[in-house]
C-alpha cells in the first residue's frame, strides 16, 4: 500500500517458508511510511553486507549498515534486486545498535507515543527473545524468520502499533495469540502488572519451550520486570478450540491472520468493553466488544501476516463436545459451611454449658481433636462399638440430629444415639472426623467412600454427599486411564448406586461416561444387571448428546453471519 507521498507501493518479499507459516507471532509485510515522509532513499546497485565488508565505499556502505545482517538467501537476493531497479523508493526498517536506540527510533517515527508502551519495550528487549543465530538482527525494525522452528518474530514497529492501540492497563487480563518468541507476551505482562494476568498461547510445543526459556532469561536479566510484571502463563492451545476463556480477557493481541468467518470465536474471548488487535485479510483491525456484547471495529493499517491455523468444523465440534463431556464428568464440590457451623456449635455449647471450651472457632474451622475431646455429652452406639461426640456439634452439622434434638420427642435428649446396624465403626469414625474437621482422610478406597456416602445421606450432610460423589466420579476417570475393563465394570454399578440414592451429580457423570464408552461398558457383566429404567436413562443421554452435536454444528455455521463486526476505516498509512 502506498504512502501519501511515496510514488510506488512498499514492497516486502516473502520466501516460500514465510507463506507456509502457521500462526505463531506471524509477521506482516512492512507497511508504508509515516504520512508526509518519503521512505529512506537507497541508491541503485546497493550491495549486501559482504560487499560492504570488502571495503566498498559510499552508498553501498550506507546500504549495508541498514540491511538485515543475516545469512545470504533467496529473500536477500530478491530484496537486492528490487533495490537495484527501484532506487530510493524502497522502504527499509530502521537499524539500531541496541534496544534503547531502537525504541528511540520508534518514538521519532511516532510509532511509540505513550510512556507506558515505551517503558514496556525498554523492559523487554527484543534481543532477549531472538535465537542466538539471529542475534545480529535483533534490533533491526524488520521481521525475523526463525527457519528451524518455522515462525516469525514480528517487526518492533508492529508490536508497538498493536500495544498502543490496545492501551493495556494495570490489573487487566491480556492474551497473546500466536505468542511465538514471547516478546509481546512479556510486554503485556509488564503492562498489566502484578495485579493482572497474562497468557500466551501457541500451537507448537517447541515454540512454547523457546518462549519460556526467553522469559526466564528476561527475569534473570531484569529484576524490575520480575518484581513488577505479572508472571506469564504459556499454553499449548489453538485459539479456535474450546477453552475456559470465554468473556475472560480485557485485551487480546493476535499474531496471525484470522479468516473473517472465524472472528466471532476470537471476539467471544473478550470481556465487554475489551479490545483486540487482529489481522484480517490485509487489514490490521482494532475490534472493541461493546457493553451489550456487539463488536465494532476500525482498520489501523494494511499488513501481511501468515494465517492462523484454523481447525475444521468437525474438529471444533468434536473438541467442544469432548471439553463439555470432560467437564460433566467432574462433580464440583460446594463451598464449606464450616465457619458458620463452627459459630453455631460454639453458641449451642455455651447455651447448654455442655462442653465448656472443648469446641473452639479458629479461622473458619473447628479446632477439635477427636482423641483429646473432653466432656462429651452423647455417644453413638453401634454393634459392639461406641464413639463419643457432642450434641452441639452434631446439631450444627447434621440435618438428622438437628431435627431429632429439636423434635420434642421422648428420645430428643437421650445421651445414647443408636446407629443403624448397616453402618460400620470405621465408616462412622470417618464420618465424625469430617463433622469435626471438615475433611476426609486421603487415599480412601472406593468401597469406603460408598460406605461414608450412605452415612452422609442418612444423617443429612449434603456437602459430604457431594464430596463422595466427586471422589467416585474421579475414581472412574482414573480407572478409565489405567484399566478400561475395570472402569467399564464399575460404571453400571455406580449408575445403580446413583439412581437408588438420588445422587444427581454422580448419575450425570456416570451416564456421560457410559455413552462415550458404550461399546466397552455394554459388554460388562454389571451392565446386564441394569434395570429397564437405567437403560432408558442411557438411551436418553445418548439422544441428548446427538442433539447437542447438531446444535454445535448449527451454531458454528451461523456464528460468522450473526457476529460479523461492522467496519470503520482509519488512516491508511502506518502509524
Amino acid at each position: 500500500m502506498m504512502s501519501s507521498d511515496s510514488e510506488v507501493e512498499d514492497i516486502e518479499i516473502l520466501s516460500d517458508s514465510d507463506i507456509e507459516l502457521e500462526g505463531s507471532d506471524q509477521e506482516e509485510a512492512r507497511p508504508a511510511g509515516d504520512e508526509g515522509e518519503n521512505p529512506v532513499g537507497i541508491a541503485p546497485g546497493a550491495g549486501t553486507e559482504a560487499a560492504a565488508q570488502r571495503g566498498r565505499q559510499g552508498v553501498r556502505q550506507a546500504v549495508a549498515a541498514r540491511l538485515i545482517p543475516a545469512r545470504p538467501n533467496r529473500q536477500m537476493v530478491l530484496r537486492d534486486f528490487l533495490r537495484l531497479i527501484a532506487g530510493n523508493r524502497i522502504h527499509l526498517g530502521e537499524n539500531a545498535a541496541d534496544n534503547a536506540e531502537l525504541v528511540n527510533i520508534l518514538k521519532d517515527l511516532h510509532v511509540v507515543r505513550s510512556d507506558r508502551v515505551e517503558k514496556a519495550l525498554l523492559a523487554c528487549p527484543r534481543g532477549t527473545f531472538v535465537p542466538v543465530d539471529y542475534a545480529e538482527d535483533a534490533y533491526l525494525d524488520a521481521p525475523i524468520r526463525v527457519v528451524d522452528m518455522e515462525f516469525n518474530i514480528s517487526a518492533p514497529h508492529m508490536h508497538a502499533t498493536c500495544l498502543e492501540a490496545l492501551d493495556v492497563q494495570k490489573g487487566e487480563r491480556f492474551l497473546d495469540v500466536g505468542s511465538g518468541s514471547g516478546v509481546v507476551t512479556a510486554c503485556g505482562a509488564y503492562l498489566v502488572g502484578k495485579e493482572g494476568e497474562c497468557v500466551g498461547i501457541d500451537i507448537k510445543q517447541d515454540i512454547l519451550d523457546f518462549s519460556k526459556t526467553c522469559m526466564t532469561h528476561l527475569m534473570e536479566e531484569n529484576a524490575s520486570f520480575a518484581s513488577d510484571a505479572a508472571e506469564p502463563k504459556f499454553r499449548l492451545l489453538n485459539v479456535f478450540m474450546p477453552s475456559t476463556y470465554r468473556r475472560y480477557f480485557d485485551k487480546i493481541h493476535v499474531g496471525g491472520t484470522c479468516p473473517e468467518e472465524r472472528l466471532s470465536s476470537l471476539i467471544s474471548l473478550l470481556k465487554p468493553e475489551g479490545k483486540m488487535t487482529v489481522p484480517v485479510g490485509q487489514d490490521l483491525r482494532l475490534i472493541t466488544r461493546k457493553s451489550d456484547g456487539r463488536p465494532s471495529q476500525r482498520v489501523l493499517t494494511q499488513v501481511r501476516f501468515s494465517d492462523l491455523q484454523v481447525p475444521s468444523d468437525a474438529d471444533i465440534v468434536l473438541s467442544t463436545m469432548d471439553a463439555e463431556q470432560e467437564e460433566l464428568m467432574q462433580v464440583p464440590v460446594p463451598p464449606s459451611t464450616m465457619k458458620e457451623d463452627s459459630k453455631l456449635a460454639k453458641t449451642l455449647s455455651e447455651d447448654t454449658g455442655a462442653i465448656s471450651n472443648a469446641v473452639k472457632g479458629n479461622g473458619g474451622s473447628l479446632d477439635v481433636d477427636l482423641i483429646t475431646l473432653s466432656e462429651p455429652d452423647c455417644v453413638l452406639v453401634g454393634g459392639g462399638w461406641t464413639l463419643s461426640a457432642h450434641r452441639s456439634v452434631l446439631k450444627a452439622r447434621c440435618e438428622h440430629f438437628r431435627a431429632r434434638f429439636d423434635s420434642g420427642m421422648l428420645d430428643a435428649n437421650d445421651g445414647e444415639l443408636s446407629v443403624p446396624e448397616q453402618f460400620c465403626h470405621d465408616a462412622m469414625a470417618i464420618f465424625l472426623h469430617y463433622i469435626y474437621k471438615d475433611e476426609l482422610p486421603e487415599s480412601l478406597s472406593a468401597q469406603r467412600v460408598i460406605e461414608i456416602l450412605h452415612v452422609a445421606c442418612y444423617y443429612g450432610v449434603p456437602r459430604l454427599v457431594v464430596i463422595c460423589e466427586s471422589l467416585l466420579a474421579e475414581e472412574l476417570r482414573v480407572h478409565d486411564g489405567m484399566d478400561k475393563d475395570i472402569a467399564a465394570e464399575d460404571a453400571p454399578s455406580l449408575l445403580r448406586l446413583a439412581d437408588a440414592n438420588g445422587l444427581a451429580n454422580l448419575q450425570s457423570a456416570v451416564l456421560h461416561y457410559i455413552v462415550r464408552n458404550y461399546d466397552k461398558v455394554s459388554e460388562s457383566e454389571s451392565y446386564q444387571s441394569l434395570s429397564k429404567r437405567e437403560v432408558d436413562m442411557i438411551a436418553k443421554e445418548s439422544f441428548n448428546m446427538h442433539k447437542r452435536f447438531k446444535e454445535l454444528l448449527t451454531d458454528l455455521s451461523e456464528s460468522s453471519v450473526n457476529n460479523a463486526p461492522s467496519r470503520r476505516s482509519s488512516s491508511s498509512h502506518s502509524t
